[in-house]
């Protein structure tokens, strides 16, 4: 069978056949509308603006430690009002979503709460002062509450608000006691570090007073002075060693006794010369006696005894003379060479030897010769009393001499050790002043902080300040009814155009002269039109009547609707007139 082609005439057909389902559609459908138009219940809005105000005093003078941007601040402020106990609070000040409590948990009642509760930021085109170029940046914001009731849409906008403003005020001055705190925590714990630097410092430098990098100069000064006077010690000590030998030469040829004289004028000759003249006596008179004749004897044991006497004194003296010049030729040899050289260990040696030949003579016979020996020749006198004095100047140059070695020791050590005490005085020095610097810089913040706070808590600085408290709603902004109503009339129009299409699409029936020759593939021999009667003519009347009569009814309703919804009648005739110019 050949599919039938649908056109407009066909819908046509269908609609007047079945206009009394597509009529039904389009009222129902438009009575549903109705009916959510004005079921919906109304929602009113309530809203405060805020303005954020910038600081009073210039920047250049007090600095805010408050340093994020507005619209980053209100977003925190956001998160910390709109927490679980502050909404809760509000719900029970003021009996919220009381039906929805009933039948929904308190995190669903909260959520739905959040979602009543609407922030818009206001920005507008500034320059930025820590930049200097234009940007935007948020100048204020409002606050919206919706509710169904326009007192409570009031009370809750101005809750919220009051939250927000305090919250700005706390957030703000807990910021800068957070920074003036922290400040203070940090410039303390800077104070001690220096104190403690500070006592380390004053340790080194006791430890160290004299090795420190600033005496470097002094101490290089001191070990070249140290060196010229050792010079000049070792000068002296060689001229007074000369003197010294040049005077025991001299004082060895002085006799130690004057030639004295007897009352007749005859010379009392000392012991040495008695001594000589026995001998050359001696000598004359063994030529002339044999060796026991009492004057022989006698002159042997007189010859003995001044022997004796002459030798012993003799002896002991040229011992003390060659000890004392030992001692100071080892003296001189030790501090040249130190201990293990081979001339300092024979020098050691001597002086052994002529220490034990000392211990042999006793000490009786040397207080006697001494006695007997005692010198009287004002020569030798003076002579000997210069060798003492240059013995005394040697033995003084000596210990001036160890004493500049000890100070050149000192000096050198010093030097020596002054590259690592410099690296230990100079990073102590460094970590110091480094603390010193910080210190001072975290002062200056610390005095900018407690500005700031001050600040804070006398509200001088960026502020929000509500510039429109929240107004008492006096028509709700939702539902748009006259939408609703519009969109109700259009789903009905098209209802009825769908059911049209439907029926016609379902709709098996061949009708017409162009159906049986679509079926049949050739046209009908004749066609019999419909032949109405009285009966069904007046049917068709009142079906007429019917539906002028319920356009009637919807145009009146929707005259009505608008009339209460969107503006009164006679407003809309005159403001028809104005526009027409009548």
């Amino acid at each position: 069978m050949e599919q039938q082609k649908n056109n407009l005439v066909d819908y046509l057909i269908t609609a007047r056949r079945t206009k009394g389902m597509w009529v039904t559609a389009l009222v129902v459908i438009f009575v549903i509308g109705v009916g959510v138009a004005f079921g919906l219940p109304p929602v009113y809005r309530s809203s405060a603006t805020i303005l954020i105000e910038q600081q009073e005093i210039p920047q250049e003078l007090v600095r805010s430690t408050v340093t994020t941007y507005a619209d980053q601040r209100i977003q925190v402020i956001s998160q910390r009002v709109m927490t679980r106990a502050n909404l809760v609070k509000i719900i029970k000040k003021y009996d919220l979503y009381i039906e929805e409590q009933e039948k929904d948990p308190l995190e669903v009642v909260l959520e739905e709460m959040r979602k009543d509760i609407e922030m818009k930021m206001v920005s507008a085109e500034v320059v930025d002062p820590r930049s200097g170029r234009p940007t935007m940046a948020t100048i204020a914001f409002t606050l919206t509450y919706f509710s169904e009731s326009p007192t409570l849409a009031q009370k809750v906008a101005n809750e919220l608000a009051s939250l927000y403003l305090n919250e700005n005020i706390m957030s703000r001055r807990e910021q800068a006691t957070e920074a003036t705190g922290f400040l203070t925590d940090e410039a303390d714990k800077l104070r001690d570090k220096i104190a403690d630097l500070e006592r380390l410092l004053a340790v080194f430098k006791e430890k160290n007073v004299n090795q420190l990098p600033e005496l470097t100069q002094l101490n290089m000064q001191l070990l070249d002075r140290s060196d010229t006077q050792l010079l000049e010690v070792e000068r002296q000590l060689r001229s007074i060693d000369e003197r010294k030998i040049y005077l025991n030469s001299q004082l060895a040829q002085l006799s130690p006794n004057n030639t004295q004289y007897t009352e007749t004028g005859e010379r009392i000759l000392s012991s040495m010369d008695r001594l000589k003249s026995l001998q050359a006596k001696y000598v004359s008179i063994s030529a002339i006696y044999s060796q026991d004749h009492p004057d022989l004897i006698k002159l042997n044991k007189q010859i003995a005894a001044l022997e004796q006497e002459v030798g012993e004194a003799d002896d002991s003296r040229q011992l003390r003379v060659k000890k004392t010049h030992l001692e100071t030729e080892l003296a001189l040899a030790v501090k040249t060479y130190g201990e293990e050289h081979p001339n300092v260990k024979k020098l050691n040696n001597s002086l052994a030897k002529i220490n034990e030949v000392q211990k042999n003579v006793p000490d009786t016979i040397d207080e006697s010769v001494s006695k007997q020996s005692k010198p009287d020749n004002p020569a030798y006198i003076r002579m000997l009393g210069d060798l003492e004095a240059a013995d005394a100047e040697y033995r003084s140059l000596l210990q001036k001499q160890e004493e500049l070695l000890a100070m050149k020791q000192d000096y050198e050590a010093r030097l020596t050790n002054a590259p690592q005490v410099e690296r230990e005085y100079r990073s102590l020095s460094r970590d110091y002043e480094s603390a010193v610097m910080k210190y001072r810089e975290i002062n200056a913040k610390q005095m900018q902080a407690q500005l700031a706070e001050v600040l804070e808590l006398e509200r001088k600085g960026e502020r929000f300040t509500l510039i429109e408290p929240p107004q008492l709603p006096e028509e709700p902004v939702r539902p748009n009814r006259l939408a609703v109503v519009f969109l109700g009339g259009v789903f009905s129009l098209v209802g009825g155009a769908g059911s049209i299409v439907v029926s016609h699409s379902m709709d098996q029936t061949i009708r017409g002269a162009t159906g049986i020759q679509s079926l049949l593939g050739s046209a009908p021999l004749s066609v019999i039109p419909n032949m109405r009667n009285d009966e069904e003519r007046g049917r068709t009347r009142r079906r007429l009547w019917w539906v002028l009569l319920s356009l009637c009814v919807l145009v009146c309703a929707a005259i009505a609707i608008f009339h209460w919804l969107v503006m009164p009648i006679d407003v809309l005739w005159y403001a028809g007139l104005r526009r027409l110019g009548i």
